[in-house]
């Protein structure tokens, strides 16, 4: 088995014996509805909770307009999994047309070729992964991401909090957010992990822009960290980024790894911060030993 599995399955393993003997009460919309009341104001905003999609949108009909910082974060991952689902007849104009884009981007291989090579720096211009990330807002995000900054390096500034290798940052307004990429750890593997960590950083970068700010007494903002995590790994995360594991090959031609159990651990064994998930929760996102 390649080492990538079997670290995977060592963290797997010990995330599953740990939830086991928590045996934390569920506080999924599933296990605990009460909790995701539409009807349940915040006291710090309210919540914009209605995603309205056509169900076989016309030729030219526009992807539903999302608002920052305005949506229950259960509620975008659930709309969030519809889109990415659409296929033929029910994917918008943007979808469809985000796929030529994609093929011609990757078609002759060059650009994973060079994705591999000893320093990003050197070989790919932030500009083709501006590209390739344009394609994944268009195709999977409702091409809501706004104002992405990719960067290259092993890690910012203290004064951007952004440290580290592979990371993201969005500001507090969600108006922006920066994606950290590093030029030199993904030597040696295949290029299509670097797209693969674009699409994990892009995705929390969604969630961050467009998640309401907690008030941190309203039900569905007690739920935050279970939702969101500390750093990113909960529930609303697990669930869109399983999706997109779904769909990937099909659509991008190659095997998407979002690395979520990995993901999860860093949040909750490495950093030891963030609330940990119930059995059920593990059962729902796959990561369970079963």
């Amino acid at each position: 088995m390649p080492r990538k599995e079997w670290v995977a399955d060592d963290f797997r393993e010990e995330l599953n014996r740990k939830v086991k003997s928590l045996n934390r009460v569920c506080t999924c919309p599933a296990c605990k509805p009460e909790a995701y009341d539409l009807d349940t104001p915040c006291l710090f905003s309210p919540k914009c909770r209605e995603i309205h999609s056509e169900t076989s949108p016309a030729s030219k009909a526009p992807v539903p307009f999302l608002s920052v910082r305005s949506y229950d974060a259960m509620h975008l991952a659930d709309q969030t999994m519809q889109y990415i689902d659409r296929k033929g007849l029910q994917a918008y104009k943007r979808q469809r047309d985000a796929i030529p884009r994609w093929e011609a981007l990757v078609k002759d291989g060059d650009l994973v070729a060079r994705l591999a090579r000893r320093n990003l720096k050197d070989s790919v211009p932030i500009k083709e992964l501006q590209k390739a990330l344009a394609v994944f807002n268009d195709l999977y995000f409702f091409g809501a991401l706004k104002n992405i900054r990719i960067v290259y390096g092993n890690r910012l500034s203290k004064s951007n909090r952004l440290q580290g290798f592979d990371h993201a940052l969005t500001e507090d307004t969600g108006q922006a957010s920066t994606i950290l990429i590093s030029s030199t750890r993904h030597w040696g593997k295949e290029g299509w992990e670097v797209l693969a960590t674009l699409l994990h950083e892009a995705l929390h970068c969604f969630l961050d822009q467009l998640t309401s700010k907690p008030c941190g007494y309203c039900a569905p903002c007690k739920q935050r960290v279970d939702n969101i995590g500390v750093h990113g790994h909960g529930r609303a995360w697990q669930l869109v980024a399983m999706k997109l594991e779904e769909v990937a090959p099909d659509q991008l031609g190659f095997d998407l790894d979002m690395y979520r159990t990995k993901g999860l651990y860093n949040d909750l064994v490495t950093h030891q911060e963030g609330e940990w998930p119930s059995i059920h929760d593990l059962t729902v996102w796959g990561l369970d030993e079963g």
